[in-house]
């Protein structure tokens, strides 16, 4: 019985068929790499516009990552944690903040009046059911001037206590 030729590649035609499978085969397998390829340097070139390496760190999206700190790139504006998902207890040697007044606009002495508020009666509560008891102020209760989306500015609590402190101080002084 004669052999029957494949044209095109010059094989016996069964071995032919075979060697045309495995390379659809392999053609198949590498066009699923060149598109798995192209998802992974697309997702690359997103993950390049949020992080970025530099000299000392790292700057993700707006968050620069250094060993010894972690800042913003935009002024007065790092969040660590959401109202959904916030942060329970952050340590640090001390805190620093940022207040030159070359950093400012529309710098104005703030009155007594202004000052001279109540700061609502400390609460306990807990975060959610397994949470451990805090000691703290609820937002709502307290004064406009020092609440802020989501909870209340404890920079200006502690302006705020600092200038009655300081009050008293004169008061005791001239007694």
């Amino acid at each position: 019985m004669p052999i029957e030729i494949d044209n095109e590649t010059g094989l016996p035609a069964e071995a032919a068929e075979k060697v045309k499978r495995r390379f659809q085969e392999y053609e198949a397998e590498i066009q699923r790499l060149k598109d798995e390829n192209s998802a992974l340097r697309a997702r690359v070139s997103e993950l390049e516009s949020v992080v970025r390496k530099t000299d000392t760190g790292v700057v993700i999206s707006d968050v620069v990552i250094e060993p010894t700190r972690i800042s913003a790139t935009a002024p007065n504006k790092l969040v660590i944690g959401s109202p959904e998902n916030y942060v329970a207890d952050v340590f640090t040697g001390n805190v620093t903040i940022a207040s030159s007044l070359t950093t400012k606009t529309s710098v104005r002495n703030v009155s007594d009046a202004e000052l001279d508020i109540e700061l609502p009666r400390p609460k306990k509560y807990r975060r959610g059911e397994n949470s451990p008891e805090e000691l703290g102020f609820v937002a709502e209760e307290m004064p406009e001037i020092i609440r802020r989306v989501g909870g209340y500015d404890l920079k200006a609590v502690v302006a705020i206590l600092a200038y009655k402190v300081s009050r008293l101080e004169n008061m005791l002084r001239r007694r």
